[in-house]
């Protein structure tokens, strides 16, 4: 018991070094409502249901950052020598992980990535992307992908690959590229 007890410390110790090399690089803080366990926490868990969080990202993307932690596949996924697809916290990844309180570990792709095509082949290994027969095109998020922790905070294994989709939904892009449309039309 006592073993276990400061394996746990150790844990928590470890999650707040990794998090803190995290929240250092970011000046925003949390404006969003986190789970109240994890409200001491530098990168607190994010207490909104799923709908809500996507109507953020399509919205307003900078509100969920410091709920993120950058993830990248890892190396051993990319070289094939494991079957399942890892993620790790990468300083430059192209997708977040997001803890959330009743959803577990979400995995989104980070705004304003999508349409580079050189990055493609590894959104197919987390997103199932629908109508890809016309890319190189924008690619709007659908539904995040499951992770499930492998080492807290840290680590993760795909659980449920995401949805992406070719063709935007016109009421879930964001006000303001509507606007900027309607107003580059004019």
């Amino acid at each position: 018991e006592e073993l276990e007890r400061r394996l746990a410390a150790v844990e928590s110790q470890l999650l707040g070094i990794s998090d803190l090399s995290i929240s250092l690089q970011r000046e925003r803080s949390p404006e969003l409502p986190p789970v109240e366990a994890t409200a001491g926490r530098l990168i607190p868990a994010l207490n909104l249901p799923l709908e809500t969080i996507l109507d953020v990202y399509f919205n307003a993307p900078v509100l969920l950052e410091p709920f993120s932690r950058p993830c990248a596949i890892s190396a051993k996924t990319l070289t094939d020598q494991i079957d399942s697809v890892v993620l790790e916290v990468s300083k430059y990844a192209m997708t977040w992980v997001i803890e959330t309180g009743d959803l577990g570990w979400l995995l989104i792709p980070r705004p304003g990535l999508l349409e580079r095509t050189h990055q493609l082949q590894a959104l197919t290994r987390l997103f199932e992307i629908s109508g890809s027969d016309c890319l190189p095109v924008t690619l709007q998020l659908r539904r995040p992908a499951v992770l499930a922790s492998v080492i807290l905070g840290q680590k993760w294994q795909l659980v449920e690959r995401g949805i992406l989709d070719v063709n935007p939904d016109p009421t879930q892009v964001s006000l303001s590229e509507r606007f900027l449309k309607i107003e580059n039309r004019v």
